[in-house]
């Protein structure tokens, strides 16, 4: 039969449990180091002048204390305080550039024409290439004059229809350059896409996903652009189902043969 312990029982394991945890071992050994003078003062062991100088210093360590922990607060209430919409930004992050450059089993784009994507991330391409990782690449259409025309007005830069499928085709034509021995799959899609998206080791424990919300004729980059890693676990497994959809809606396009 087990015997439930007393209100003092109770509180010493409740002490006992507070200080193996660590958090306030400063105010315990300062409730230690207060007992024991107040016991010393009272049987005379210890003058007048040490107990005084003893209880300005246990005051400096209660003032120190009390400075750090309303310095937790503060940053509690600022991180609490954070808008909703902090998490969203009107220009590729810095996170982005950094996940590609150490990306090494797999990325996948869908988006619009890959102008301005394709330059920069070709090294980071053909590494992932080398290292047997997987690069799948989904683009509008050119051959689709409806989808070219959406396109067209979903762009930052004002361009015609005709001009966007231009691009797209030097895209692709680029594309086929890459790689040795493994090439980036291509697909295009008669599906316009309601976001661009980057994903990078998708599949990883260090999967990092950018979405690129896309507006009619924009004056600057599309935005909201927002970053998923492993830790928004639901979402990113929504985005990256996403990519997937779009991925199965695709028609593989033949690639020109580089010259």
């Amino acid at each position: 039969m087990t015997i439930e312990p007393g209100p003092i029982g109770r509180l010493l394991r409740w002490c006992w449990a507070d200080i193996r945890r660590g958090d306030t071992i400063d105010l315990w050994l300062l409730i230690l180091a207060a007992a024991l003078f107040t016991i010393l003062g009272v049987t005379g062991v210890s003058s007048v002048q040490t107990l005084s100088s003893v209880v300005l210093a246990l005051l400096a360590v209660l003032a120190l204390s009390q400075v750090r922990g309303r310095a937790e607060i503060r940053s509690q209430i600022a991180s609490w305080r954070r808008g909703r919409t902090d998490v969203f930004d009107t220009a590729f992050p810095d996170t982005y550039y950094e996940a590609r450059a150490r990306a090494g089993h797999s990325y996948a784009f869908a988006g619009m024409t890959m102008q301005r994507t394709l330059p920069t991330i070709r090294a980071d391409l053909e590494r992932i290439l080398r290292n047997g990782g997987s690069v799948r690449i989904l683009l509008p259409d050119p051959e689709n004059a409806a989808i070219v025309a959406m396109v067209a007005v979903s762009r930052q830069s004002a361009a015609s229809p005709e001009r966007v499928a231009e691009l797209i085709r030097q895209a692709i034509a680029e594309l086929a350059t890459i790689g040795e021995q493994a090439k980036p799959e291509v697909r295009v899609t008669s599906v316009l896409p309601r976001v661009g998206l980057n994903l990078i080791d998708a599949e990883h424990p260090s999967a990092y996903v950018m979405v690129q919300m896309y507006q009619l004729r924009p004056g600057g980059e599309p935005s909201p652009i927002f970053t998923l890693t492993p830790g928004d676990k639901h979402w990113l497994n929504h985005f990256r189902g996403e990519f997937e959809s779009l991925w199965d809606e695709g028609q593989s396009h033949p690639q020109p043969h580089p010259h």
